[in-house]
């Protein structure tokens, strides 16, 4: 896991690009176009590409306003371009459509990290782990074939993330 307070770093990157916070595979469902630019941003943001990600993310939104992961993807996106006030606001859109979104809390609590505000990121952190608990956890492959990890993977990441929030707390 990355350091949190490191530009550009991310919980868990593959896992928040493979797990959507509430358990299910990332769904390519819908609108054909949709789903391409979901695929296609999630490819760009797996490669360190967040302004050809954002690019995706944002026509994905525009063909499904709704749609939570192309919402917290995008968060991750501009998290990764250093936009953190933008990131939590893409990260709050996917929180209202599931407040459940275990991904979209550990990514506001990356951002309220390096913001120096680490009591604010224990308490997203604590709440994206209660949320994951409550998620059926997925496995195997999602519908685009993008390969799941298991629900542990995320819960280390986000468990490595609240320690270095708690480590600039002093406790």
């Amino acid at each position: 896991v990355p350091d949190v307070d490191e530009p550009g770093a991310t919980i868990g990157e593959s896992t928040i690009a493979n797990d959507t916070g509430n358990g299910s595979a990332i769904p390519v469902v819908g609108a054909v176009a949709a789903g391409t630019a979901l695929v296609t941003g999630l490819s760009f943001l797996r490669s360190g590409r967040s302004s050809d990600a954002m690019a995706q993310l944002d026509d994905a939104i525009v063909q499904n306003s709704d749609d939570e992961v192309a919402w917290t993807l995008r968060g991750q996106a501009l998290a990764e371009a250093g936009q953190g006030d933008q990131a939590i606001t893409s990260y709050d859109r996917a929180l209202a459509i599931n407040p459940d979104a275990a991904v979209a809390l550990a990514g506001k609590g990356v951002i309220r990290t390096r913001m120096g505000q680490p009591q604010e990121a224990i308490a997203l952190y604590d709440q994206a782990l209660t949320a994951h608990e409550r998620q059926p956890q997925p496995s195997g492959f999602d519908a685009a074939g993008l390969p799941l990890l298991g629900g542990t993977a995320l819960t280390a990441a986000i468990l490595a993330a609240k320690g270095k929030a708690l480590a600039l707390t002093g406790q």
